[in-house]
């Protein structure tokens, strides 16, 4: 495959500003990355809070470049990558820098390979709200006002495969794909689930426990390994009946 030397980028032009699409040169890589082709791109909330809100502070010049998650083909190897070869198929996750930025016909990255029965759509979801879910988790604890994670100490390292003992937890307002990623972490600590998510997400080895569901996708649900199921568009008060015809104990 040949690298191009140039590109079409989306650009967000300054802070709350308006986007662009425009040519731009291909970044070369670095010793250790590869050039990817960027085939999907995934949205996430983190792109209009970084357009519009104080988390542009991650934000380091204008024009920039956005996009998290991102899937493709590599095109082009680095100095002393031998482990990826041009073609394969990787996932990435980004960062706020042009460099790394999925909203390009190119972006350098420091890939892993997707998974062979991952389509690079379904790929291009997973970088983001897998990290996110780890931060939430793995994360130290600081000042309530402050937020930080919970401190977990990881599932695969010694304990903290068990750490909640068996006691139902909820991961009520999380994004969708927050949520399916920390489904099997819960599971994976211990716990069993009662969600407000739509579908489940399994890690190898860690089946999904009970997320609530629209009906549409209860048949979904139970094939990922669900094993209790309460349908999310009941009221308040018949959902909280339902969580206590599960469990008497209170939720984490």
């Amino acid at each position: 495959m040949t690298l191009p030397f140039q590109q079409k980028a989306l650009l967000l032009m300054e802070h709350a500003g308006e986007y662009k699409v425009d040519i731009v040169d291909v970044i070369k890589p670095d010793a250790g990355e590869v050039v990817v082709r960027v085939d999907a791109a995934a949205l996430n909330p983190t792109d209009w809070r970084t357009r519009y809100t104080e988390y542009s502070f991650a934000i380091t010049e204008y024009p920039t470049r956005q996009g998290s998650d991102a899937s493709g083909v590599i095109v082009a190897l680095g100095e002393g990558v031998t482990s990826l070869n041009v073609g394969d198929q990787v996932i990435h996750l980004g960062f706020y820098s042009n460099k790394l930025a999925a909203f390009q016909e190119y972006t350098v990255v420091s890939a892993d390979l997707v998974p062979a029965n991952l389509t690079l759509d379904q790929a291009a979801t997973i970088p983001l709200a897998l990290s996110t879910s780890a931060i939430i988790f793995y994360g130290n604890r600081i000042a309530p006002e402050l937020g930080g994670g919970a401190g977990f100490t990881p599932f695969w390292q010694e304990g903290g495969r068990d750490k909640l003992g068996a006691r139902y937890s909820s991961s009520a307002g999380l994004l969708p794909s927050v949520n399916m990623a920390s489904i099997s972490r819960l599971e994976c600590h211990g716990a069993r689930l009662l969600s407000t998510g739509s579908q489940a997400f399994n890690s190898p080895g860690c089946p999904a426990f009970p997320p609530t569901a629209s009906s549409s996708n209860i048949e979904l649900a139970t094939s990922l390994g669900t094993t209790h199921i309460i349908d999310r568009n009941l009221s308040f008060s018949a959902l909280a009946a339902a969580a206590k015809a599960i469990t008497s104990e209170p939720l984490t």
